[in-house]
């Protein structure tokens, strides 16, 4: 804990007269002083992608709840005024910027941090009663995060009609819509869907997904 309260100290006093890109300059060496070296060549040799998954939970931990991330310390307040808002976006974005660094990568500090308010942008959750297709509530069924070709974050919601068990999808920018395809076939498999949430719903019997499948996937071919 006390190497970490020195660290604390350093990152303060190298925030106090720099701009906020900085901080990434000031965490990126203070990991480069507190990790073996052997931990550090393995981090650059990782992809980045995964890198950032395999130590969101250990690196990524310790510097949110030492180096005042999650306290809202003056590196939390540095990271803020850059548009970053989550203590998790935060670790994430030190850990990515520290691993381009270590590769002689450009930071691309503006694109990250748009990624993550793209993120939040698209992760809110569905107005259940927004539906006019369905006469009852809808039951959320599940999320699926996916990226669109560009690489910007996507998130579709899949929820089902209590009344009529017909199976809808839900995404910011474009509201309720009837899925198809595989995303369909994926949710209407009784090992990949959630069975709570309605009582009498139709989609629970085996033969009413069969026959639902095929005439909404028939129905999007032909259209």
């Amino acid at each position: 804990v006390q190497a970490h309260v020195e660290v604390l100290h350093r990152i303060d006093a190298g925030l106090a007269n720099g701009d906020n890109v900085r901080a990434f300059q000031v965490a990126g060496n203070e990991l480069e002083r507190l990790l073996p070296a052997g931990e550090v060549s393995r981090i650059r040799t990782l992809p980045e992608r995964e890198m950032a998954s395999e130590y969101h939970m250990s690196i990524g931990l310790t510097m949110r709840n030492y180096w005042g991330i999650a306290t809202l310390g003056p590196l939390y307040w540095h990271l803020d005024d850059l548009g970053l808002r989550h203590p998790d976006d935060m670790s994430g974005t030190i850990l990515v910027s520290f691993w381009r660094h270590l590769n002689g990568l450009s930071l691309r500090l503006p694109e990250q941090v748009r990624y993550y308010q793209a993120y939040w942008r698209v992760n809110v959750s569905p107005g259940l009663a927004d539906n006019s297709s369905c006469a009852t509530l809808m039951a959320i069924m599940g999320e699926q995060p996916e990226e669109f070709p560009d690489g910007s974050p996507q998130s579709i919601t899949i929820a089902r009609c209590c009344s009529d068990g017909n199976i809808w999808a839900w995404e910011v920018d474009r509201g309720w819509y009837r899925p198809n395809g595989s995303l369909l076939q994926a949710w209407l498999s009784p090992g990949e869907r959630s069975e709570g949430g309605c009582a009498n719903d139709p989609s629970r019997d085996p033969e009413w997904r069969r026959q639902h499948l095929e005439e909404t996937t028939t129905a999007r071919e032909g259209s």
